[in-house]
């Protein structure tokens, strides 16, 4: 059976905060002076928000049992996760911000990514404690909160032609 501690968990949600962090501070760095690169910094600090409960949540799982034994699919599941967003965080980040061909293109990796971390908080919520499931389910809500934000500039930015 295969296993990961509940830190090595959390952990890699604390790398893909940093991550969205990093990527949406480049986005607002390259659309600075348009009103996108300031829901790029607003995301920015959001996700900083997420990073700071997920560390609170890290103290609190060091204490708990070392191992969780998951479901082979569900092992795997996070086993891509910990690959994509802790071993290679560099090749997320420069694709996100500086090889975008168009805002579009920058708008939908976006979106990628908060789905990918709905789905990810998903499956840690499920494996958590009852009284670490409200506030996670809360990062939950926030990020298909930013989701629907991206999407909708996203359709925006087609309805106008741009």
């Amino acid at each position: 059976m295969n296993n990961l501690s509940a830190e090595d968990v959390v952990t890699i949600a604390i790398k893909m905060e940093d991550n969205g962090e990093m990527l949406y501070r480049r986005l607002a760095k390259k659309y600075s002076g348009r009103d996108i690169g300031e829901m790029f910094n607003q995301l920015a600090e959001q996700e900083l928000m997420h990073k700071s409960y997920f560390e609170g949540l890290l103290s609190t799982v060091k204490t708990s049992p070392k191992e969780i034994w998951f479901k082979p699919d569900l092992f795997e599941f996070l086993k891509v996760f910990a690959g994509d967003f802790v071993f290679f965080p560099n090749n997320m980040l420069s694709l996100g911000a500086t090889e975008f061909n168009s805002l579009a293109e920058a708008l939908t990796f976006a979106m990628s990514t908060e789905k990918d971390a709905v789905l990810f908080y998903g499956e840690l919520k499920n494996i958590s404690s009852e009284d670490q499931k409200a506030a996670i389910e809360k990062v939950i809500e926030q990020e298909k909160a930013h989701f629907i934000l991206l999407a909708n500039e996203k359709n925006n930015l087609v309805k106008s032609g741009g």
